[in-house]
């Protein structure tokens, strides 16, 4: 209890006690709650609606810069020129025209500076290329961050045009598998493609050249493309080169240029689905589970790219053989199809007008029933044309249905993959020469069989007669080994060796028992094996009578074998062969090899896990490159977004591509059909406007 004197002036008390009084009862106040909520709420409405204006405004400037020059354009390269103007002259008062249509429109200020190339009028075609850009102040998209949005337009008009350059970069990956029980992915692109070919072939006017380039875990050109080529061939398994990274900064493919082969193997995932030596691609290569649909590279015609084709017939059957395997390198896909359109590939074009590509057919099932042959057409006089000529038109369309996959590759610490660094195995790698896989074409030891000598008592005394052994225990038997007449002692034998370092022995493969491991062979006396043998040099191929590698029909390592034993067979015929270590991989996946010998080094570097794999990203990157490249040459890049769904990340790397947003496409099975349609119509309109 306070006295008198204790207690504090009332006044002073009033003034602190009332804000506390306050803040008490406003901590337990609920008036007002609604209205805070509101106030936010019709904040984010207004930005909402905000951001609706601004983008609205966006997309009228840009239609108008859009019409414009689409206008401009038509106009410039439709208008008659004087007869003495030269080609200089013609283009200049091209350029000027447009100038003048922009001006008058009132927004020259935005018409950016013409490039060379962009404008050419010759006697009898005209290519008149214009951009425009235009900056706009946000209203309020400024509260969020964003200040300025820009509007941009290309057009293109081109009279005269006399080729129709296409490639068709088709996603063949086994997601395209998916779908309803009567029709998946794949068939219902498959569809839309033709339509699309059917349309551009009935409607083009002049000379039309498609190509057809399927991409899954890799891009294979087919035989007649390959042997056009100046690659490093290393082995005859299959025939996808690999490109060193900053190739793909460039649209093109030189042919004279020694690019490597990719390694021919497949990944093994774990022991229960591992490929046995010998039957690495073997299998049904629609089978997710099977060494043919985990291959690096499929030598199946289904699978590999079509070339410069102008016939409707065989396009389709060409699309029609399509079939779903594999992961996704869609880099790999636009890199082969941007340079099927690259002049770089004109002496390619001039040489598939002789060396024949094939088409694949197939049955109602999509099975491989057959090929056909096809040549280019000679009507096309150039192809591809330089990027600058006024006859063609350069198209690429790019349909993907899911994001890129890892891909697995081998370390290459000897930069073996760039065609500009000289071969050298400094560093322990598993490429080139001199692979722990050999082949000896030995001397076949004599046929030997064990005949009877005697029967011995436990007391000593001998008989000869062999039935006592079987009947009474206390007879033994006594046999003699003997050469067998007549079986050929010392004809060639073939076999495979392969050296395990971990162990420091070679093994023999016994094919007489699945090449499962046999004999083993200390060093010193593996060379005693060799050491009168004449050393084979080659390849696979040479030693095994030229035979190609058509996955899924056979046993490599059984074909190779029977191979040599019909080719190899007189007694002057003995040798051994090393491999080099791209033979090896084709005979081998690298955890067969290490599950034998007891090395995991290419395993470690050959899996899902390895630190050495290509990424999704590291891909994305790559194909952005490419297209960037493409594009800077006026190649039309349309891109086709597949059943994607909520993968906006795989959408937005294809957009990347497109030439100008327009081009980008979300697509599914009730609508692709309609995608490809539109996309005909706009490359066919394109002859005018672009």
């Amino acid at each position: 209890m306070l006295t008198n004197e204790m207690k504090p002036n009332n006044a002073l008390f009033k003034v602190v006690q009332s804000p506390l009084q306050s803040l008490k009862r406003l901590r337990h106040d609920e008036d007002g709650a609604m209205t805070i909520m509101t106030f936010f709420i019709l904040m984010l409405m207004l930005m909402m609606g905000g951001i609706g204006v601004d983008v609205m405004r966006q997309e009228m400037h840009r239609a108008k810069l859009q019409a414009n020059l689409d206008a401009a354009v038509l106009a410039a390269a439709s208008a008659p020129y004087p007869s003495g103007l030269d080609e200089d002259g013609r283009s200049e008062a091209a350029e000027n025209l447009v100038k003048d249509h922009f001006k008058k429109a009132g927004l020259e200020d935005y018409l950016n500076t013409f490039k060379e190339g962009d404008v050419r009028i010759t006697a009898t075609t005209s290519k008149v290329t214009a951009s425009a850009n235009q900056t706009l102040d946000t209203h309020l998209m400024r509260l969020s961050g964003v200040k300025e949005l820009e509007a941009a337009g290309l057009s293109t008009a081109q009279t005269g045009v006399q080729q129709l350059e296409i490639a068709l970069v088709i996603d063949v990956s086994g997601s395209m598998a998916s779908g309803s029980w009567n029709e998946s992915r794949l068939d219902a692109v498959k569809s839309a493609a033709k339509e699309f070919v059917t349309q551009i072939i009935d409607n083009s006017g002049g000379h039309v050249a498609i190509s057809i380039v399927p991409y899954s875990f890799n891009s294979a050109p087919q035989k007649a493309l390959y042997d056009a080529l100046n690659a490093n061939t290393t082995h005859h398994y299959s025939r996808c080169l690999t490109f060193h990274e900053d190739d793909f900064e460039d649209a093109y493919i030189d042919p004279n240029r020694a690019y490597a082969q990719t390694i021919y193997t497949s990944v093994d995932y774990s022991s229960w689905n591992n490929a046995d030596f010998g039957t690495v691609g073997e299998g049904n290569v629609l089978n997710s589970s099977s060494s043919a649909y985990n291959a690096s590279c499929y030598a199946d015609p289904r699978f590999e790219i079509l070339a410069y084709s102008s016939d409707e017939a065989d396009l389709h059957d060409k699309i029609d053989a399509l079939a779903p395997a594999g992961g996704t390198s869609s880099e790999m896909g636009v890199k082969w199809g941007a340079a099927l359109l690259d002049p770089k590939f004109s002496s390619v074009g001039n040489a598939l007008k002789t060396n024949a590509q094939t088409i694949p057919l197939t049955d109602e099932n999509g099975v491989l029933t057959g090929t056909r042959n096809m040549t280019v057409n000679s009507a096309l006089t150039t192809i591809p044309e330089d990027y600058n000529s006024s006859r063609a038109m350069k198209i690429m369309i790019i349909m993907g249905d899911g994001a890129n996959s890892n891909s697995y590759v081998l370390e290459d610490p000897n930069r073996l993959l760039d065609p500009d660094v000289p071969e050298n195995h400094a560093s322990n790698d598993y490429r080139g020469p001199n692979s722990n896989l050999y082949l000896l074409n030995e001397p076949r030891a004599a046929e030997t069989e064990m005949v009877f000598v005697r029967a011995v008592h436990v007391y000593g005394y001998t008989s000869d007669q062999e039935w006592r052994c079987s009947r009474y225990w206390y007879w033994s038997c006594e046999y003699e080994e003997v050469e067998v007449s007549g079986a050929g002692p010392g004809l060639p034998e073939p076999s495979f060796y392969l050296y395990s370092p971990t162990r420091n022995r070679y093994l023999r493969l016994d094919p007489e028992d699945d090449f499962a491991t046999g004999e083993e062979f200390t060093p010193s006396e593996f060379n005693d094996k060799i050491e009168d043998l004449p050393e084979h040099t080659g390849i696979l191929s040479d030693l095994s009578g030229n035979f190609d590698v058509a996955v899924d029909t056979f046993d490599l390592a059984e074909e190779t074998i029977d191979k040599v034993e019909e080719n190899y067979a007189e007694e002057g015929d003995k040798f051994y062969e090393r491999f080099s270590w791209e033979e090896a991989w084709g005979l081998m996946t690298p955890y067969e090899y290490a599950d034998i010998t007891g090395d995991w080094g290419a395993y470690d570097q050959y899996n899902s896990r390895s630190r050495n794999r290509l990424t999704s990203d590291e891909k994305n990157a790559r194909m952005v490159d490419v297209c960037d490249a493409a594009n800077k040459e006026r190649v039309r890049i349309y891109t086709i977004a597949f059943e994607l769904g909520e993968e906006d990340s795989a959408s937005e790397e294809l957009e990347k591509c497109a030439t100008i947003s327009a081009n980008h496409y979300n697509s599914t099975k009730l609508n692709i059909s309609q995608t490809f349609g539109s996309i005909a119509a706009n490359v066919l309109s394109l002859k005018l406007t672009q």
